[in-house]
């Protein structure tokens, strides 16, 4: 059986995320704009997770190259 993979978007401390993981979702990286919440979000999770920041901002400025490919957030392997 394949893991579902997914983007924490609006994340907050990371409430949500914390659902999906319990039910063996893997997190790829999050969005949140919140400088406090992100502090805690990183207490939780780690340094290393990649902080999209404000998604609608920041929609013209990312690479499309930058985020994970349809291919990585459907866990798709051959």
């Amino acid at each position: 059986m394949q893991t579902l993979t997914f983007l924490d978007f609006c994340s907050g401390i990371g409430r949500g995320r914390i659902g999906l993981e319990n039910l063996g979702m893997n997190c790829l990286g999050f969005s949140e704009i919140d400088k406090d919440a992100e502090i805690t979000y990183r207490e939780f999770f780690g340094d290393d997770e990649v902080n999209y920041g404000d998604i609608i901002d920041n929609a013209y400025k990312l690479s499309f190259y930058s985020l994970p490919t349809l291919l990585t957030l459907l866990n798709y392997s051959q």
